[in-house]
């Protein structure tokens, strides 16, 4: 007869032990999902900037003796030889997905001067709902 007492306050411990370690998880998912939306911002905006130096290089190098530029378009970055996204060779592009969780405002083509690098100022800015960070590039085609 004790032995079946041990078996339910066994039973009962773990039943606490569980409920104890729901509250703690369903406390800790909202910050820990805060983190990974900041992280995934991070990381778009890190790839953004990327992208935007390696068609700035092109330009520069005269790759294909053209501009070059980095569009975004759909859920893609795609990085592309020509004047603009419309006019561009398209056999020359390099299309790179876009993280579906993030909203993109603001320019949606960035084009470098062939040999310069120089573009037009613009920003685009990258938002989840956690926060939003912003890529600049200047007329010089500094990108920040």
């Amino acid at each position: 007869m004790n032995h079946y007492r041990l078996r339910g306050a066994t039973l009962m411990e773990m039943i606490v032990v569980i409920g104890i370690a729901g509250v703690l998880l369903g406390m800790g998912l909202p910050l820990t999902w805060d983190f990974y939306l900041k992280s995934e911002l991070r990381s778009e905006r890190s790839n953004a900037v990327q992208y935007l130096r390696t068609a700035r290089t092109r330009a520069m190098s005269n790759r294909g003796e053209s501009a070059h530029g980095m569009a975004l378009i759909n859920s893609n970055f795609v990085i592309f030889e020509g004047a603009t996204y419309a006019g561009r060779n398209v056999a020359r592009d390099q299309a790179l997905p876009k993280s579906l969780g993030i909203t993109a405002t603001g320019t949606t083509e960035f084009v470098f001067a062939a040999l310069s690098g120089r573009s037009a100022s613009s920003s685009i800015t990258f938002i989840t709902s956690s926060g939003s960070t912003t890529v600049f590039v200047n007329n010089e085609g500094l990108i920040q």
